[in-house]
């Protein structure tokens, strides 16, 4: 970098150079974090308990590292109380799916049922929820 901001000379437009090299240096190691929302992450069960699937596709040429939540309607993490992982990896060109057997109620009205899945990633991702046979496209949120 020296040997472009010498070739350039001195004054503004080495230092322009130099603001933009070390820019561009930073920017291109810097992984923006991708944010998802699944909403609705469950739904009136009506007393019965169904199976949820996540699916998460990595379409990028790298791996990526995944936060997983399943909130509640207050915010609550209940990874722990339905057995998720909350950080993992999908490798390149790969699809995972997170499983998980919903509590019986109304997630609007209980603490304990997921209302909302927030996925973060450091890669761009495709992600989609799947219940009692509906499926549910997981939104790009802005970080």
């Amino acid at each position: 970098m020296r040997r472009l901001i010498a070739a350039a000379g001195t004054g503004a437009l080495a230092g322009s150079l130099a603001v933009a090299l070390l820019f561009g240096s930073l920017q291109a190691t810097a992984a923006a974090p991708y944010v998802y929302g699944c909403t609705p992450g469950g739904i009136d069960s009506g007393g019965t308990t169904p199976a949820v699937k996540v699916l998460m596709y990595n379409g990028s040429g790298a791996t990526a590292n995944i936060t997983f939540k399943a909130l509640a309607s207050d915010g609550t993490i209940l990874n722990s109380s339905l057995s998720i992982t909350t950080n993992f990896t999908i490798t390149a060109t790969k699809t995972k799916y997170v499983d998980f057997t919903q509590p019986a109620g109304n997630p609007e009205t209980s603490n304990a049922i997921p209302i909302t899945i927030r996925i973060v990633s450091d890669q761009s991702i495709e992600s989609v929820l799947q219940e009692n046979g509906a499926t549910v496209l997981c939104n790009y949120l802005h970080p």
